[in-house]
């Protein structure tokens, strides 16, 4: 089942099945992490896509694959390099990316793909 999170346009927060394109979703009731969501059957306009979790933290590992420490002309790390991102960092989709200039460091915006990871049972 495919699962959005949304705001509709009464400004409520949901998760919901998405129709028609994304446009409408099927409300959903439950709780997300426990996977108790059931399908109430009441269909509602989108308004906006959301970022489908609010992360407490955004734990990043940096310089963790070959090609990336070698643009750097750098070895892999030993051990993975751990930081932190401020959770203001997450965009909605569709948003804009708003860059601040003290980030600017030339002409062009760096980027990179992220993946991100629900652990929901406690792990080591």
């Amino acid at each position: 089942m495919r699962i959005i999170r949304f705001k509709d346009d009464r400004g409520d927060i949901h998760h919901g099945i998405p129709q028609e394109g994304f446009k409408q979703a099927d409300i959903l009731s439950g709780d997300l992490l426990a996977g108790s969501l059931t399908p109430t059957g009441k269909i509602v306009e989108v308004a906006q896509l959301l970022a489908p979790v609010v992360p407490v933290n955004l734990l990043c590992i940096g310089a963790n694959y070959a090609a990336h420490a070698k643009e750097f002309g750098r070895d892999l790390p030993e051990k993975p390099i751990l930081f932190m991102k401020n959770t203001s960092s997450l965009n909605h989709p569709g948003q804009p990316v708003c860059i601040p200039r003290c980030q600017m460091r030339g002409p062009e915006v760096d980027y990179e793909a992220e993946l991100a990871v629900v652990i929901g049972k406690a792990a080591k």
